[in-house]
């Protein structure tokens, strides 16, 4: 880490590995330890995605297949150009969830965004 000393920069990588390995949280009175991914509400998650999506932005930006681009923390909305095909092995490990229905080749997202559709 820039501008601070060996032992600061291991202090902190420490104690944010154990931090991370010990999420425990209460939810309506009952007690949880998450097993994986970092706690709602955990100061410095937006941080972290920040330095873990780093390069994807960079590659993202880049690419000559992207029409669109945004990210907010860990949400990430982008548009292709329609002449790419993702290869499919690369959509499985985006493990994507859609909410809405696909009717044909139209998926709606009025549940976010008010009259937005997005077509095959």
């Amino acid at each position: 880490m820039n501008g601070l000393a060996p032992t600061t920069s291991c202090l902190i990588a420490k104690a944010l590995k154990y931090d991370l390995r010990h999420q425990i949280f209460t939810f309506n009175g009952n007690l949880y330890s998450q097993d994986n991914g970092i706690s709602m509400g955990a100061h410095y998650s937006p941080g972290l995605a920040n330095i873990y999506l780093m390069n994807f932005d960079r590659e993202m930006i880049n690419s000559p297949s992207v029409v669109f681009y945004r990210r907010y923390i860990d949400d990430i909305f982008v548009i292709l150009h329609k002449s790419y095909t993702v290869p499919s092995a690369k959509l499985e490990t985006l493990k994507l969830r859609f909410s809405d229905t696909q009717r044909g080749n139209v998926v709606p997202y009025s549940t976010w965004c008010s009259g937005i559709t997005l077509k095959r």
